[in-house]
């Protein structure tokens, strides 16, 4: 049960959060994606806009930096939608 947001929707950093491989932190094995090993992929910069495609129910939005294809998860807290 995803929140879909509209094509092309954006979002500015308001929080210097962490962003992960999958919407939850957690420190074990993805069994989906076996070959990640760290969920935590960094912390977002203050300002800086992103790209948002999705919300799920636990609060996380997907999102990927400005023209980079990878998607990451954040909690919508961070984000300015």
């Amino acid at each position: 049960p995803y929140k879909d947001y509209a094509k092309d929707a954006t979002a500015t950093v308001q929080l210097v959060g962490s962003y992960y491989q999958v919407p939850y932190p957690f420190g074990y094995t993805i069994k989906s994606v076996p070959n990640i090993t760290q969920n935590e992929v960094g912390k977002l910069e203050n300002g800086k806009k992103v790209n948002v495609y999705r919300e799920d129910p636990n609060g996380f939005v997907e999102f990927s930096f400005e023209n980079a294809q990878e998607k990451y998860w954040t909690l919508k807290k961070n984000l300015k939608l």
